[in-house]
C-alpha cells in the first residue's frame, strides 16, 4: 500500500491542472522524483509526497474549499464503496479501448479514420451516456508507428455545472481528461511503441480507463483532507500531536469499525520479569502511514515486534523489522534493549500490547531456543521488506485492494511509480514478480511492469492472478532476505520450532504471507487470567496487557485461529468489511 499511496497522490495531483494533462509532465513538476530515491525509507517518501501535494494544492483549493462556491461548482462525487472523503479519489478501472493498427511486432497496418472500438461508460454521473471510440490518424514518420485519437462522446447532462476526471492509460503515456460539457472530446494518443514491451501490450490491452468519482473540485478536496492524514503526523517527530492523532483514530473508526478508548495511565508500568522470549508486541500509531496499512488490510495494528532473552544475563531485547523515519530512529532489521527501545516508543505515541506466549510453546522439546537465536542473528541488519510488503495481503486477485482499486488499475498505478523512478517500482514489483514468472528461480528477468504483464500474459495470466501466486520465505532477493513486521515475527516462531509443533512442515508456512492480523490471531497466547496483575488493574477486561498507550484498541480474533498448513495464502479481505473465507 505505501508505494501505491506515493503512485495514487501522484496522478490525483494532475488533477489540479487543466484536462488531457500529460502525468509525466506533473510529476516533473511535483519532483517527486528528487523525493522517491532509492535507499531512503518509506516513510519519508510518503513524508516528502505529501508535504508537496498540500505545497501545490493548498492554493489550489481555495478557489473553491467555501461551501458557497462548493454548492456552485461539481456535485459530491464519493464512492459509493469510500465510507468518507479520506481517499475517495481513489480511481475505478471502467474499461478499455483496443487500438487499431498495433500488433507485437510494428507491421503497423494502414490507419483508416473509422472508429474500430467502442466502450459505453456506464453510472456517470454528469451525463446519461459517455462513449469512448478509438480512430487510427496516421503514423509516426520515423518510428513507423500508428497514432491515434480516443474521443469521448458526452449525452444527456444530468447536472449543470458538473464534470468528470478521467486517467487513460496505455504502457507508454498517461493522460488525465477532464470531461464538463457535452459533445465530442478528442485525446491524442501517440509512442505507443516504446519503452520495450510497449506494443505487445498494447496491442493486448488498448488503453485503460479509469474514472475519478469526483470531479475536479471534489478530487482536489479528497487529495488534501487525506494527505492531512499524513501531515503533520508523519513529517515531524517522534512525538505525536494530538490533533493527528485524533483525526487517524477517528478514521479508523469511521472505516474499519475500531473503536479506541482513552487509558487512564500511558504507561502501565510492567516489571521487564513478566516479559519472555517469545512474546509478541502488537504496535499501533495514529498517523497516515500506520492507518493507510489498516485501510489495505483491515487489522487493528500497524507494527509488530517481538520480546526476546539473549545472552548469559539473559538479557530482554526487542527484534523488529522496521526502517528509519520522522520518529523511529534505526533502520532494518534490529535489536534493541528492552529499556532504550520502551524509551523510543514511549516518545513517539506508542500504544502497546503484549501478547504473552503460552509458557507449554515455550517449554523445552516445543521451542528450540538455539535455533531461534541463530535466526535471530543472522538476520539482523538485512534491510525492511519492501520487495514483499503489498504482496503479504495480495491473495486472491480483486478480493484484497480496496475498493474501488483492482488489479487493473493498480498495474497503471505501478507503471507511473516506475516513471517517476523505476528504482522503486524495481525494488517493490518488478523483482518479486520476476520470482514468480520464474517459478521461484530467480528475481531476475523482466526489467519492467510492462514486461512483466507481458511475460504474465505468455504463461496465461493476468496481472492480478500472478501477484496473487504466493511468497515462498526461501526466496532469496538480492539484498537478503526480505520480511515485513510481521513476517519477521512470524519467521522466529517458524525457527523456533512452533509451527511443527502443530504437524505443520517449514515448506508448509510461508511467514511471508502473513500480515499483523495473521500474527496476533494466532493461538498462541496467554487468557486474560493468567497476564500480570499490573495489566489487569490498569485495563480490567481486557485480554491482553498493555504495556503503554494513551488509549486502547480491539485486536480483533485475537487468540482464535490454531495454524493450518499455508496459512493466509489465499484470503480474500478487503476493505470496506474485511470478511474473511470460512478456511481463514
Amino acid at each position: 500500500m505505501r508505494s501505491i499511496l506515493v503512485a495514487v497522490l501522484a496522478m490525483a495531483a494532475a488533477a489540479t491542472a487543466s484536462s488531457n494533462l500529460d502525468l509525466q509532465e506533473i510529476t516533473r513538476k511535483l519532483q517527486l522524483g528528487a523525493s522517491i530515491r532509492s535507499g531512503r525509507s518509506v516513510s519519508d517518501m510518503v513524508s516528502d509526497v505529501a508535504l508537496k501535494l498540500n505545497e501545490v494544492l493548498t492554493p489550489v483549493a481555495r478557489g473553491f474549499a467555501s461551501p458557497a462556491s462548493r454548492a456552485a461548482g461539481t456535485p459530491p462525487g464519493t464512492p459509493p464503496d469510500i465510507a468518507g472523503s479520506f481517499y475517495g479519489f481513489i480511481p475505478e478501472f471502467v474499461g478499455g479501448v483496443k487500438l487499431p493498427g498495433v500488433n507485437p511486432t510494428f507491421g503497423a497496418t494502414v490507419p483508416k479514420p473509422v472508429p474500430v472500438s467502442r466502450l459505453s461508460l456506464n453510472n456517470s454521473r454528469c451525463f446519461s451516456s459517455v462513449t469512448v471510440s478509438a480512430y487510427a490518424t496516421g503514423t509516426d514518420p520515423s518510428s513507423g508507428a500508428p497514432s491515434f485519437n480516443l474521443t469521448f462522446a458526452t449525452a444527456g447532462a444530468k447536472a449543470s455545472p458538473c464534470d468528470e476526471l478521467y486517467l487513460i492509460a496505455t504502457a507508454a503515456t498517461f493522460q488525465l481528461v477532464s470531461l464538463d460539457a457535452l459533445g465530442v472530446h478528442s485525446v491524442p494518443i501517440a509512442n505507443v511503441d516504446t519503452p520495450a514491451g510497449a506494443a505487445e501490450w498494447t496491442a493486448r490491452e488498448g488503453v485503460r480507463i479509469l474514472r475519478f468519482y469526483g470531479g475536479f473540485a471534489d478530487t482536489v478536496t479528497q487529495i488534501l483532507d487525506t494527505v492531512s492524514l499524513f501531515v503533520p503526523a508523519l513529517t515531524s517527530g517522534p512525538e505525536l500531536d494530538a490533533a493527528s492523532m485524533k483525526l487517524n483514530r477517528d478514521f479508523i473508526k469511521q472505516y474499519l469499525n475500531l473503536t479506541t478508548v482513552d487509558r487512564p495511565k500511558i504507561f502501565t508500568g510492567i516489571d521487564a520479569k513478566d516479559i519472555n522470549t517469545g512474546d509478541m508486541l502488537a504496535i499501533h500509531r495514529a498517523d497516515g502511514l500506520g492507518t493507510l496499512e489498516q485501510f489495505g488490510t483491515g487489522e487493528a495494528t500497524s507494527h509488530i515486534a517481538m520480546a526476546v532473552r539473549i545472552g548469559p544475563l539473559n538479557q530482554l531485547f526487542v527484534v523488529e523489522s522496521t526502517d528509519k523515519d520522522a520518529y523511529w530512529p534505526n533502520p532494518n532489521i534490529q535489536k534493541t534493549a528492552w529499556d532504550d527501545w520502551i524509551a523510543m516508543s514511549l516518545a513517539c505515541n506508542y500504544t502497546v500490547t503484549l501478547l504473552q506466549l503460552k509458557d507449554e510453546l515455550r517449554a523445552p522439546g516445543v521451542w528450540d531456543t538455539q535455533a531461534a537465536n541463530n535466526w535471530i542473528e543472522y538476520t539482523l541488519g538485512y534491510p525492511y521488506g519492501y520487495h514483499n510488503f503489498l504482496w503479504t495481503f495480495q491473495d486472491v486477485p480483486g478480493g484484497n485492494f480496496p475498493k474501488p482499486l483492482d488489479w487493473h488499475a493498480a498495474e497503471v498505478l505501478f507503471r507511473i511509480i516506475e516513471d517517476v523512478d523505476a528504482d522503486i517500482a524495481t525494488k517493490f514489483v518488478t523483482y518479486a514478480m520476476n520470482f514468480r514468472l520464474s517459478n521461484g528461480a530467480s528475481w531476475k528477468g523482466a526489467d519492467s511492469i510492462t514486461e512483466v504483464a507481458n511475460a504474465a500474459a505468455k504463461q496465461g495470466m493476468t496481472f492480478g492472478e500472478l501477484y496473487s501466486i504466493p511468497e515462498q520465505d526461501s526466496w532469496m532477493y538480492p539484498d537478503g532476505p526480505s520480511m515485513v513486521c510481521d513476517s519477521y515475527a512470524c519467521s522466529i516462531y517458524k525457527a523456533a520450532g512452533l509451527f511443527r509443533h502443530y504437524g505443520i512442515a517449514d515448506d508448509e508456512i510461508n511467514c511471508v504471507e502473513f500480515d499483523n492480523a495473521d500474527a496476533y490471531t494466532l493461538a498462541f497466547f496467554k487468557q486474560q487470567s493468567e497476564i500480570p496483575q499490573v495489566c489487569r488493574d490498569t485495563d480490567p477486561g481486557s485480554p491482553y496487557c498493555y504495556v503503554m498507550g494513551s488509549y486502547t484498541i480491539d485486536l480483533r480474533g485475537f487468540n482464535s485461529v490454531t495454524p493450518y498448513k499455508h496459512m493466509g495464502e489465499a484470503c480474500s479481505a478487503q476493505y470496506p468489511d474485511f470478511t474473511r473465507p470460512p478456511q481463514c
